[in-house]
């Protein structure tokens, strides 16, 4: 089944590595299912298999024609990250803060980074490498 494109989009779909399996799946006969592999699956059905098992739908939209290759490699990363929860969003701006205010200002004073992984945090205070300021009259 899975030696044409539609086959291979069935399975990755379903899960289901047989005709029957897909058909007993998707609600349809198997009949159904051979000429959806041989000429296609219809859009409306693109858009139910894919709801229906929690698949993303893109990979379908380019294989019924509408969506382009080069328009899913030009996706709208901003129409994107508004459905990113709000602490998965936080801890990647975190992450990068860090690693670029880490490399714009250097902590020359305890010769280490800051906030990266490899080196003390902030709330270290006994693996900070500190210099004492001291005046010896």
């Amino acid at each position: 089944m899975r030696h044409t494109k539609w086959g291979r989009w069935l399975y990755e779909v379903t899960g289901e590595d047989k005709v029957r399996g897909v058909a007993r799946a998707a609600g349809v006969s198997h009949t159904t299912v051979a000429r959806w592999i041989e000429n296609g699956v219809p859009p409306e059905r693109v858009a139910e298999l894919t709801v229906k098992f929690g698949a993303d739908p893109i990979a379908g939209l380019v294989l019924i024609g509408w969506l382009r290759e080069e328009d899913v490699a030009r996706m709208n990363y901003a129409a994107v990250v508004q459905y990113a929860p709000a602490d998965v969003l936080a801890a990647e701006l975190l992450k990068r803060a860090t690693r670029y205010i880490a490399a714009q200002y250097p902590d020359t004073l305890r010769k280490t980074r800051t906030g990266l992984d490899d080196g003390p945090q902030v709330d270290d205070v006994e693996g900070r490498m500190a210099l004492r300021l001291t005046s010896k009259n």
